[in-house]
């Protein structure tokens, strides 16, 4: 019973204190959760610059660090936390189509990163668009810097990811010479608000090369854009060579030249023959054709030179329209002199170069074989076709273009006894005219005698 009552006075007092002392607050929360505008980043696709833009996308895959990455011990860096979840990137697509609103394209030969290559024998231009970072259903709930690692997946043919162009080499390559090459890092600074406690803004967000598994840097040197339609800021930190845009990337393509050569004594300079170019494993697109140096369109007549042509004329075609894997099977109808060029054959794409010869004798040029080899133009502008009528896309950044055709030969030799079935007669004639001559002598000796 005593023990009792020493405990009723013990929590009496108790009671008595706690009710003296003053209440607690948290002056810096709970936050309000803070879901974020979306953000950018650019996309750029390099091609050769008289090539189509190919049919293409690229989507984009998300993860995050496994933990926090803590900071280092110079105090000029910050945790990392890992981002929260629902972060997405939205596919970009490209298509033959080029430019759309929004889009930025750049045809001087300058390429995204600033390289000029107007002086290579094959200048580039590219298409950059802008990758959509979605954060809408992404909710940050305390201050921190939250890390993101988007890499970008892409299997189109052609298509080299993440690239950056050698001058020496005259070539594209990857961006990093490691696993990380694809990879971009998204650095998301979430702070809380000057003078507004308890609510949260993003201070800005910077985009790494590579995935960077360091902790990030504490200072920044500009502000972002508050609506942050331009994401990136430049900050100091031990990763500043890294920052980066976006991606480029590069589609490898090698253009087809096809020439018709004439000869021979017999040989029709103006007759058409026609030409059938087949591609097989290449990417559905579209490919442009440039009909610069032949007819885009023959009309048939009663000629022996529109022979080939089918009846109510005949079509070279502006550009070639590849759907459901089928590959290219197209006739071309070529003169002596003329040539075709399809551009932009991707990678591996298998080519195969026939010809309807008619009565004429064919000779396919064929690589390391001059005798067989095809000169169009003159001086610096002459092009020289060389390469085999069948060939295959080489699988690097400076595939070759290809130049092959046909010469079609036709010579007549008169046939032996024409010349001596006229002979008779021919000396018949020169006999009557010796004849006649003579009697004109004898007249006028005669003539004399007499006087």
């Amino acid at each position: 019973m005593k023990k009792m009552k020493r405990f009723v006075a013990a929590f009496a007092a108790t009671t008595v204190l706690m009710s003296c002392a003053p209440s607690l607050t948290w002056a810096d929360g709970p936050y309000t959760g803070l879901t974020p505008q979306d953000i950018t980043f650019d996309k750029s696709l390099v091609v050769d610059e008289e090539t189509t833009y190919p049919d293409v996308e690229f989507t984009y895959i998300v993860t995050v660090p496994a933990g926090a990455i803590d900071a280092t011990g110079n105090n000029d860096t910050l945790r990392v936390l890992p981002g929260i979840d629902g972060l997405t990137v939205d596919k970009v697509e490209y298509t033959s189509n080029g430019a759309e609103t929004g889009d930025t394209e750049v045809t001087n030969g300058t390429l995204p990163d600033g390289v000029t290559t107007t002086a290579e024998a094959t200048p580039y231009k590219y298409l950059t668009k802008k990758a959509t970072v979605n954060l809408s259903d992404v909710t940050f709930t305390e201050p921190g810097v939250y890390r993101y690692y988007i890499q970008e997946n892409s299997t189109n043919q052609g298509v080299h990811n993440d690239q950056k162009y050698n001058s020496t080499d005259k070539k594209f390559e990857n961006l990093l010479d490691d696993t990380n090459n694809t990879y971009r890092t998204l650095d998301v600074y979430v702070q809380e608000k000057s003078g507004a406690t308890g609510v949260l803004e993003i201070q800005g967000t910077v985009l790494y090369e590579g995935k960077i598994t360091t902790a990030a840097p504490k200072v920044a040197t500009a502000t972002p854009d508050s609506s942050l339609d331009s994401p990136l800021f430049t900050e100091n930190g031990a990763e500043a060579a890294k920052k980066s845009t976006g991606f480029i990337n590069y589609y490898n393509s090698a253009d087809l030249y096809v020439t018709k050569k004439v000869i021979g004594n017999q040989g029709s300079k103006d007759k058409y023959f026609k030409i059938n170019v087949s591609v097989t494993g290449i990417a559905d697109g579209t490919y442009a054709v440039d009909l610069t140096n032949a007819d885009s369109t023959i009309n048939k007549d009663t000629t022996d030179a529109t022979k080939s042509i089918p009846t109510g004329g005949a079509t070279n075609p502006a550009s070639i329209v590849v759907a459901g894997g089928s590959g290219i099977s197209q006739d071309f109808y070529l003169k002596n002199g003329q040539y075709v060029i399809i551009r932009g054959l991707p990678e591996n794409a298998v080519y195969t170069v026939t010809e309807e010869k008619e009565d004429y004798e064919s000779t396919a040029v064929a690589k390391a074989q001059d005798t067989t080899y095809i000169t169009v133009g003159a001086g610096s502008s002459a092009i020289s076709f060389e390469d085999n009528t069948t060939g295959t896309v080489a699988a690097d950044t400076a595939a070759p273009d290809f130049k092959t055709g046909f010469t079609n030969t036709r010579n007549g030799v008169l046939p032996t006894g024409i010349i001596m079935s006229v002979a008779p007669a021919a000396i018949v004639g020169i006999g009557v005219l010796i004849a006649i001559f003579a009697l004109v002598l004898g007249g006028k000796k005669k003539e004399l005698d007499e006087e």
